[in-house]
């Protein structure tokens, strides 16, 4: 019986740990630029790192992903064209506490982007694309 006990508590508290969701974006995820840490992005990863500006520095990149977000719901990011060129969009964005997702808008209200928050630090940022 005891063992049984042990073995339901273990469970549940593993999966207590799994399904921690973030209720609240912290201070640091705001109001600076989220740069692709594309060196720490490889197959086995099912999402991207982000740095914070600053906190690491890169190799020369022909494009870095990059975006800002506003704690006034704005949001900026760099789009590559397919010409090559490289242009700032201003757009807007929404967190889902409840699905843990990040959802980016152009400045028109069209759906642009969808990220699974996988986990936000101080320098580390984790989103996987849906």
């Amino acid at each position: 019986m005891k063992k049984i006990l042990l073995i339901l508590l273990a469970v549940l508290g593993i999966n207590a740990v799994g399904f921690s969701k973030i209720k609240k974006l912290p201070t640091e995820f705001y109001s600076v630029r989220w740069l692709s840490s594309n060196e720490e992005n490889d197959a086995t990863l099912d999402y991207m790192v982000f740095r914070r500006e600053g906190s690491k520095e890169f190799p020369m990149s022909r494009f870095r992903a990059s975006y800002q977000f506003g704690t006034d719901g704005s949001c900026k990011w760099l789009k590559l064209e397919p010409n090559d060129l490289q242009n700032i969009v201003n757009g807007k964005f929404e967190f889902s506490k409840r699905k843990q997702t990040i959802k980016i808008y152009d400045d028109k209200g069209v759906l642009v982007q969808t990220f699974k928050l996988i986990g936000v630090e101080k320098d580390v940022l984790k989103l996987k694309s849906l």
